[in-house]
């Protein structure tokens, strides 16, 4: 037997079984893909969380000082002064050891020493541009460029976040 193949894992194998299962008792291929995506999702290393730990988190990272962020339109740097945004986030995201909502705008040049994990690895992510957001529930979540007005940014921050 050849040592370098790669086994199935169990739990792949009695989650497509179950779904198997649901199938042929009548489930409709409907129940058998939640069966399977239910079974998969407890798997954090199977999602597309960008923050894989659980809880709603929101980073923003940004420039102020640079010469981008002072042309950036109106409407999108009112997102890092917003009051919509600030009291959402902090009814939403999950709190810190200190109590504080894990919501944080970060300039990619900042000094990590002090932060958490956590941040510390979602500021190390790459980014095509500036300014960027990411947000995660721990399942799922959006990395890409801050949206361009503070209801668009509202509307992407209850998709992961809820309402």
């Amino acid at each position: 037997m050849n040592s370098d193949r790669q086994q199935i894992p169990t739990w792949i194998l009695v989650a497509a079984i179950a779904g198997g299962v649901l199938l042929l008792r009548g489930g409709g291929e409907s129940s058998f893909l939640a069966g399977l995506q239910s079974a998969l999702s407890s798997f954090n290393f199977f999602t597309s969380a960008p923050i894989k730990e659980p809880g709603f988190r929101v980073l923003i990272v940004a420039e102020p000082s640079s010469p981008e962020f002072t042309a950036l339109p109106e409407a999108r740097k009112a997102i890092f002064t917003s009051t919509i945004i600030r009291e959402y986030t902090n009814r939403k995201c999950v709190k810190d050891e200190k109590g504080r909502p894990e919501f944080r705008v970060l300039d990619p040049d900042q000094e990590v020493e002090g932060l958490s994990e956590i941040w510390k690895k979602a500021l190390a992510r790459e980014r095509k541009s500036l300014p960027w957001i990411v947000v995660s529930n721990g399942r799922s979540g959006f990395e890409g460029p801050l949206p361009a007005s503070v209801e668009e940014a509202l509307v992407l921050l209850k998709k992961y976040g809820g309402e």
